[in-house]
């Protein structure tokens, strides 16, 4: 099986913040160059995806207006390959199958350079991974981010000076007799993100990963691989485990991370014990 490979890479953002200029090559090969980006949607309706993604899940009730955020969703996945003039590269995929090679996965890694003042990260690159899009070019899609050593410096750097943190204890690292080629780390949060009733500053847990993430790096040479349950609900946890281990078998993750407003409690219900996550 043959992996190609698109980079989707911002050299240069525009004088709008919401504005790049972006390169792609596939499989080493510039295939675009300067190409102009804008972002898909407006600021009104990026609040609403974000009500959508981080929101609805806690209160399912507004259906009519989750409806409306998924069609959006389509808008913004289709705007975004049209911008990119992606659909340009299936004849190269197919140039490739005719060599011999199949060409079932398209991994496709999203960077930007040092200088940008505006990232492209905002953006909502998975929604690439739609094979609606693809027209059956490719079997499978992978979306990939690459942050560059300096930013990835700065993050950690703010995340240390967020108040009280030092108040936190230091993780250290587990001793073994062999050092995995991967850390994998799955994060499930189930938090009321609503400003209007806020809770704890998801900043807080996520400084402590952060340091975590470097010490375990810099201590084992083990690669981070970082999942996120989405919703973080009861339902959805269990069903990306189960995905996991059908794809990667029993024992796959080595930590799970729950950054949530209730609590797995145990109650008895006609002589038998019944968990429970109460929202």
């Amino acid at each position: 099986m043959r992996m190609n490979k698109l980079i989707i890479s911002s050299t240069e953002t525009c004088a709008a913040t919401s504005q790049w200029i972006i390169d792609i090559s596939l499989n080493d090969e510039i295939i675009c160059s300067r190409v102009p980006l804008n972002l898909p949607i407006t600021h009104a309706e990026e609040s609403e995806i974000v009500w959508y993604l981080e929101r609805y899940s806690q209160s399912p009730f507004d259906a009519d207006r989750a409806i409306q955020c998924i069609r959006l969703l389509q808008r913004y996945s289709d705007a975004l390959f049209d911008q990119l003039k992606l659909a340009t590269i299936g004849p190269r995929i197919n140039l490739a199958e005719m060599q011999g090679c199949e060409a079932e996965t398209l991994m496709v890694d999203i960077s930007e350079s040092s200088g940008t003042t505006s990232s492209i990260h905002q953006i909502y690159w998975e929604l690439l991974e739609d094979e609606r899009l693809w027209l059956g070019m490719v079997r499978d899609i992978i979306v990939r981010r690459r942050f560059t050593s300096d930013r990835i410096s700065k993050q950690l750097e703010d995340f240390r000076n967020i108040q009280n943190h030092d108040k936190l204890a230091p993780w250290r690292p587990i001793v073994t007799g062999t050092r995995p080629s991967s850390f994998n780390f799955l994060l499930v949060v189930a938090i009321n993100l609503d400003a209007a009733n806020p809770e704890v500053d998801p900043a807080v847990g996520l400084a402590s990963l952060a340091a975590l993430f470097q010490e375990i790096e810099q201590s084992s040479g083990s690669r981070i691989v970082l999942e996120v349950v989405r919703p973080g609900t009861y339902a959805a946890f269990r069903k990306h485990l189960q995905l996991s281990t059908e794809k990667h078998g029993r024992g796959y993750f080595h930590l799970v991370h729950f950054d949530m407003h209730g609590a797995v409690m145990k109650r008895p219900t006609r002589g038998t014990t019944e968990e429970a996550i109460p929202g």
